[in-house]
């Protein structure tokens, strides 16, 4: 290999839009900037603190804390106004349900308003 340096007509050439914005200075327009990662409040930091002392504790529970309790069962009797209801909605279900149609007698309809026929309207 030769260590001897290239000459100028050797070398890479650049557009002359982007030689010219190199040498010279480039306008840029003025932006205003946006802060976008804002860093937390103290309040934040306590509150993700706080979010993660819970669920290390959650996590980290011993079932041998718990004290046992005995349970109590309370059997809950009917009042004497709900059994007297429960009653008679049997006995209506079972009159309902044992009901003939041979009771029933048959009733003749009268027509108490007549309507006036069309030669009494004209």
């Amino acid at each position: 290999m030769d260590n001897t340096n290239p000459s100028l007509a050797d070398l890479p050439k650049i557009p002359a839009e982007i030689a010219s914005a190199v040498i010279g200075k480039v306008e840029l327009k003025k932006v205003s900037t946006l802060e976008k990662n804002i860093l937390p409040t103290k309040e934040d930091v306590t509150k993700e603190r706080q979010h993660a002392a819970i669920l290390s504790g959650i996590e980290n529970f011993s079932a041998n804390q718990l004290k046992h309790s005995p349970l109590e069962e309370k059997i809950a009797l009917p009042s004497s106004e709900d059994i007297i209801q429960e009653k008679q909605h049997i006995e209506l279900n079972q009159k309902i349900e044992s009901f003939s149609v041979e009771q029933l007698r048959h009733a003749e309809t009268d027509e108490k308003i007549v309507l006036p026929t069309k030669e009494g309207v004209w």
